[in-house]
C-alpha cells in the first residue's frame, strides 16, 4: 500500500467532515538541483531512469521522515517541492519548535551529504525551506455522483511559508517575524528582507519521535487517486504524459464546488487524473 493522501483528509472523509480550519506552522521545502539531475538522467534511457528512481528515494526519503518524526503532515508535492503542515493544537510555540527541529534536521542531512553519485556523474542537491505560522483551512470537493474527490489546503501559514522560501538560498531556513518570535528562546537568526534566516540552535528543540502512522485506507484513498496507484507493488514508474496547469480566480467555497463539478464532468468525458487544487 502506498500512502498518498494526507491523513487529515482521510480521517475527516471517513468521519463525513468535508471542511474545516486550524492553526499550524506551514513548511515549503524546495529541492534545488533536482531538475538538472532529472533532465540529465532521463536522457540516458531506461538505465538513466532507474538511476533517477534510486536517487529520488535517497533524496526524498530522509526529508519525509524528518517531517513525520516531528508530527508534521505532508499536504502535497509539486515537482521538486514539498508542502507540509505542523498543527498547532492550541500551542503555536510548540508547533514552531517542532517545525524548526524538522527543518534543521533536513538542513544537517543535506549538509552531510550534498552530492549523490550515479553511473552518469555526481549531482549536488540542496534544499531551501520557508516556515510561517497562521490559520489554515482545508476542504474536500466531490464530483456530482460523489464517487470522486479532490482536496485543498489554503491560508496564511501556507502563503507566508511560500514567501519565506523565496527569500532562502541553498540549504537555508527562512521564517516570518511572527514565527521568529515563537522561537526566540531556541534559535539565533539574521534579518533578511522582512524575514529572518535561522543560523543556529541555541536552546533545546523537540527530539525526533518514532514514526507511527495508521494503516492506509485504500477505499477512501480511491476517491482521490486510482485504486491501483495505492495498491500496486511498484515503487514508481515513468510515463510520457501531457500536463495541464489551470489557474482559476479566487472563488468562494460554493463556487469552487461548482467549478469542481465541471472539472469532474470533463474528466469523465476526456479521461486524465485530477491531482489536487493548490493554493
Amino acid at each position: 500500500m502506498h500512502r498518498i493522501i494526507p491523513e487529515l483528509i482521510i480521517e475527516n472523509c471517513r468521519a463525513g467532515r468535508y471542511g474545516g480550519s486550524f492553526r499550524a506552522v506551514g513548511m515549503l521545502l524546495d529541492v534545488s538541483g533536482f531538475s538538472l539531475m532529472t533532465d540529465a538522467l532521463m536522457g540516458q534511457g531506461r538505465e538513466g531512469a532507474e538511476a533517477l528512481a534510486v536517487t529520488m528515494r535517497a533524496v526524498f526519503d530522509p526529508l519525509v521522515k524528518a517531517i513525520f518524526a516531528q508530527g508534521g503532515e505532508i499536504t502535497g508535492y509539486a515537482g521538486d517541492a514539498i508542502s507540509a503542515l505542523f498543527p498547532a493544537d492550541k500551542d503555536d510555540t510548540l508547533a514552531a519548535r517542532r517545525a524548526a527541529a524538522s527543518a534543521f534536521a533536513i538542513q544537517h542531512a543535506r549538509a552531510a551529504k550534498p552530492g549523490f553519485d550515479t553511473p552518469y556523474g555526481e549531482f549536488r542537491i540542496a534544499v531551501k525551506i520557508g516556515l510561517a505560522v497562521g490559520p489554515v483551512s482545508w476542504g474536500i470537493l466531490h464530483s456530482r455522483k460523489r464517487d470522486k474527490g479532490i482536496y485543498y489546503f489554503r491560508g496564511t501559514a501556507i502563503d507566508e511559508a511560500a514567501r519565506a522560501e523565496r527569500q532562502a538560498g541553498a540549504n537555508e531556513i527562512v521564517v516570518t517575524p511572527e514565527l521568529r518570535d515563537r522561537l526566540r528562546d531556541n534559535i539565533e537568526s539574521e534579518r533578511r528582507t522582512g524575514f529572518h534566516k535561522l543560523t543556529r540552535i541555541s536552546g533545546e528543540l523537540p527530539a525526533a519521535q518514532p514514526i507511527s502512522l495508521p494503516e492506509v485506507n485504500p477505499s477512501i484513498g480511491a476517491l482521490f487517486v486510482p485504486a491501483e496507484i495505492i495498491t500496486q507493488d511498484l515503487l514508481g514508474e515513468f510515463r510520457q504524459t501531457v500536463t495541464l496547469f489551470l489557474r482559476i480566480p479566487n472563488l468562494t467555497d460554493d463556487q469552487l464546488q461548482q467549478f469542481t463539478h465541471a472539472v469532474f464532468d470533463l474528466q469523465a468525458r476526456y479521461g486524465g487524473l485530477n491531482e489536487r487544487i493548490d493554493f
